[in-house]
């Protein structure tokens, strides 16, 4: 079995699927602990933010491995652990923020979204609505730079893309979402990670 530092030299190298299903699978017990600490401070029950928590921690650790420098890191038995703790305490402080964050009506946030006749359906009601600044993880500091770039962004997107993160805004998701667009599980995080990817080269990040 590869240690965490080869198979992050592996996944380097090639960007396989699966490499990062390996690594996603090793460190689910530690994703898991996080989403359990998110269910039982804020009195809602594990199984209600499981699926979601873990399909967007999913993320943070792709986002993690391109993030780590291997040159840097001399020890054979480095853990990935030490990295990925710092996005999934972002990640658990994103979801604090959204159970507390007040109810927002869908007519109202249908009118930030610039097609919201391709979205409207009854399946969306009672979801948690989510900001496009959410979504992507735009620091609320950086909010006017954001308008001022918004276009511009979404034009860098496929349709695809940018149908993908209008349902995560309905906060549909990555399951849903794939059931949705006939795709699968390991596309829609892709496009996902593929989208604040092309974010981060224009917006100003915390």
């Amino acid at each position: 079995m590869l240690n965490d530092r080869q198979l992050l030299e592996q996944l380097k190298l090639y960007k396989k699927q699966k490499d990062y299903e390996i690594l996603y699978k090793r460190y689910l017990p530690m994703i898991n602990k996080y989403a359990y600490k998110i269910s039982s401070s804020c009195g809602i029950t594990f199984h209600q933010i499981k699926e979601e928590f873990q399909q967007d921690a999913f993320i943070s650790l792709v986002e993690a491995v391109d993030y780590v420098d291997l040159e840097k890191i001399e020890d054979d038995n480095w853990k990935f652990q030490n990295i990925f703790y710092y996005f999934l305490k972002s990640l658990q402080l994103g979801f604090y923020k959204d159970i507390h964050r007040d109810p927002i009506s869908l007519d109202h946030y249908q009118e930030k979204l610039e097609n919201p006749e391709d979205i409207e359906n009854e399946s969306y009601s009672g979801k948690v609505f989510k900001s496009l600044f959410n979504v992507l993880g735009v620091s609320s500091n950086h909010y006017n730079e954001f308008n001022e770039c918004r276009d511009q962004f979404l034009k860098t997107l496929t349709s695809r893309q940018q149908q993908i993160i209008k349902y995560r805004q309905l906060g549909m998701t990555i399951s849903e979402i794939g059931k949705e667009l006939n795709i699968s599980f390991g596309t829609v995080h892709r496009d996902i990670y593929l989208a604040k990817k092309e974010a981060v080269e224009i917006f100003i990040f915390d």
